[in-house]
């Protein structure tokens, strides 16, 4: 594609127009450098374009993100995007790159202030729930705090997971990481309440009631039916009595689900949530 060159956001970003007179929002190392209204953009030195002025694309909002964006934080938005893409095999739309390096200069903006957030408290669920993207956000602040030398809080491994779970799914992934790791790290909490029992988090039967949960609330998320039980309902009443503490416990987290959530709970699903909660509490 043939580019000309109308405006520079930075060394790295510009605005040109194509053959069509259509604009467009390049992004290279050294695009814009030197160049004059009018001058050609080569095609090789474009690593990401986006169409300007498109609802499907770029509007006002994100012509004024990109303008606001540093030099150094498109390269090394470029250089995360490619290694995260290799590795987990994903590709970033226009948008998820955008609103990457948005969150990258607002992280190290505030690492060199030493502003904390502090959200450390789902890191555990999202390493559960997500191992590899965890992992790969953690090579990336070790990156970025290299390149810029600085000290990243662990927060940040926690928000670039919900950036790279997100990238996986158009259709606001990241929405529902975040309200699932909420969920299950209060469903935890309504577990630990009820025993009196502080949960291990890296006990095996902690790691396999947060995969049933998981499961279990992607479902309800989804808006997924579970399958009806073909159990006898004597043998769900010998359960019943059997696991009587696991039950209750599991009779809460519908409630809570019920309440917060507005899901219809069954009687099966609560059966479904007690086995997987006996192992645990037991």
């Amino acid at each position: 594609m043939e580019w000309k060159f109308e405006k520079s956001f930075n060394n790295n970003a510009a605005l040109v127009t194509d053959g069509k007179n259509r604009e467009w929002i390049v992004v290279g190392s050294g695009v814009s450098f030197g160049k004059k209204n009018g001058d050609e953009i080569l095609s090789e030195k474009v690593e990401r374009f986006f169409q300007a002025h498109d609802g499907s694309s770029f509007g006002a909002e994100q012509l004024t993100a990109m303008s606001s964006l540093k030099d150094e934080t498109l390269t090394v938005t470029t250089m995360i995007n490619k290694t995260i893409e290799d590795k987990l095999q994903i590709t970033f739309t226009n948008e998820q790159y955008l609103a990457l390096a948005d969150h990258l200069q607002f992280a190290i903006e505030r690492a060199k202030e030493n502003v904390v957030m502090n959200v450390t408290t789902l890191a555990w669920e999202l390493q559960m729930l997500y191992p590899r993207e965890y992992e790969v956000a953690k090579e990336t602040t070790k990156l970025l705090e290299t390149q810029y030398d600085i000290i990243l809080p662990d927060s940040e491994i926690v928000f670039l997971t919900y950036h790279f779970v997100g990238a996986q799914n158009e259709s606001g992934t990241m929405n529902e990481t975040v309200k699932m790791t909420q969920l299950i790290q209060q469903t935890l909490e309504i577990v630990q309440r009820s025993t009196q029992k502080k949960i291990v988090k890296d006990d095996l039967n902690c790691t396999r009631f947060v995969t049933h949960l998981r499961f279990f609330i992607l479902k309800k998320l989804n808006n997924e039916a579970f399958v009806e039980s073909t159990i006898d309902n004597n043998l769900i009443h010998t359960l019943q009595e059997k696991y009587a503490s696991a039950y209750e416990i599991a009779k809460k987290i519908g409630n809570f689900y019920t309440f917060q959530e507005q899901w219809e709970v069954t009687d099966d699903e609560v059966l479904y949530l007690t086995l997987h909660l006996w192992r645990l509490i037991r």
